[in-house]
């Protein structure tokens, strides 16, 4: 592979994002950022850091454009990504902080998933505008923290706090193919509550595990056929048992049992439907209204403790089509598109600020979280130049 000037750039952008941890837990990406923002300052473009929380450092850099709009609103394409990563692990062939670069590609936790995808984004808008940003309107990149545990404080945050924008690109990885939604998430904690006897009198006491067990059998008899959709990878919703905790020791008859679900959702679902339909199913089960979140008058206690909703752009929304295109100009030939089964920041894009998203990054995804994680490095080059003639396509006059 050919090293010119721009692919010793990225190559080193790439190399010490790999390097500067920003594990979550415990969540600090304020390595990750000062790479971000050395890169940005270097480029000339403006950006902020706005701190959800100590260590949650997200990154807010602003490009506008040099020409003219002919509207009286001129359009505005949000770029995002994130920055923290899960834990490194075990097992890894190579250091998993290095950024080694062998036989053309970069290894590391986070090189897939995804500061190779930032790693595009920032060489597209430095590149646009040492060409003298060429579009009109205004580019909004966002490199942000918290994505690998709820986003509440990376991207849900800037939201609350006045991201918007007329479209969206996440840049998670997906092998330069096109993911226009994903499935959502809702993660439920159920308290199950029983009076505790002796192990030899077990009629006096009320056994939580039990009852615990019933509910757990009702769930696995629920049918998730619809709402589906064929471009998922996972085409249908689910609800799985996850764990589960209860008594305190053998001749006890257990007075607390606690499961753990997680809900997978498609879209067509939303996480309000989910929490009903978990709450109906108790009362048919076990015979209980359920209260939720904190005990009240009820023996069970439903709580759910995080959810990200499900999120589709249709494939003939203009913006989609308009990426099509690029993408044909591109690479001589239409993308696969598909859904992802697990969850991006594209749920709050879209489910938030009403952004219509493109998911769109280099790196195999069966990469990420693994180790073995590393990213063909042509790749992203090519992310970079996709992103680039897509600001020119989307932000025009």
């Amino acid at each position: 592979m050919m090293r010119d000037k721009r692919f010793t750039i990225a190559l080193n952008l790439l190399q010490n994002l790999v390097r500067a941890k920003s594990v979550t837990p415990p969540g600090d990406v304020s390595d990750s950022t000062n790479v971000v923002t050395n890169f940005l300052k270097s480029s000339g473009i403006n950006f902020d850091i706005v701190e959800g929380k100590p260590g949650v450092k997200n990154v807010v850099a602003k490009l506008k454009g040099s020409k003219k709009s002919n509207n009286d609103t001129p359009l505005c394409l949000v770029m995002n990504g994130h920055i923290d990563t899960v834990p490194a692990g075990e097992g890894w062939e190579k250091q998993p902080f290095s950024g080694e670069f062998i036989d053309g590609e970069v290894w590391g936790r986070g090189s897939v998933d995804m500061k190779g995808g930032i790693t595009a984004m920032l060489l597209a808008l430095s590149e646009i505008k040492d060409e003298g940003s060429p579009f009109c309107g205004e580019i909004i990149f966002t490199a942000v923290g918290d994505e690998e545990y709820h986003s509440q404080w990376g991207t849900k945050y800037l939201l609350a706090n006045g991201l918007n924008g007329d479209f969206a690109i996440n840049a998670e990885p997906t092998n330069l193919e096109f993911c226009l939604g994903n499935r959502g998430l809702l993660m439920v904690d159920i308290d199950i509550y029983g009076k505790a006897s002796h192990g030899g009198r077990p009629h006096l006491g009320d056994n939580a595990v039990e009852k615990a067990a019933k509910i757990i059998n009702a769930i696995n008899e629920m049918d998730f056929t619809e709402p589906s959709n064929s471009y998922f990878e996972v085409q249908n919703g689910s609800l799985s048992v996850v764990g589960i905790k209860g008594g305190s020791r053998e001749n006890v008859i257990p007075d607390l049992c606690t499961i753990y679900l997680d809900r997978r959702l498609m879209p067509g679902d939303s996480s309000d439907k989910a929490v009903k339909d978990i709450l109906s199913l108790i009362k048919d089960t076990v015979g209980v209204d359920a209260d939720i979140n904190d005990r009240k008058n009820s023996s069970i206690v439903v709580k759910p403790e995080f959810w990200h909703e499900p999120c589709w752009t249709e494939v003939e929304h203009p913006f989609i089509q308009n990426c099509i295109d690029v993408y044909d100009s591109k690479f001589g030939r239409n993308p696969e598109i598909s859904g992802k089964a697990a969850g991006t920041d594209a749920s709050h894009l879209v489910s938030i600020g009403k952004m219509p998203t493109l998911i769109f990054g280099p790196g195999n995804y069966n990469l990420s979280h693994t180790n073995k994680e590393r990213i063909k490095f042509e790749q992203v080059l090519k992310a970079a130049d996709f992103y680039k003639d897509l600001i020119k396509k989307v932000l025009h006059d």
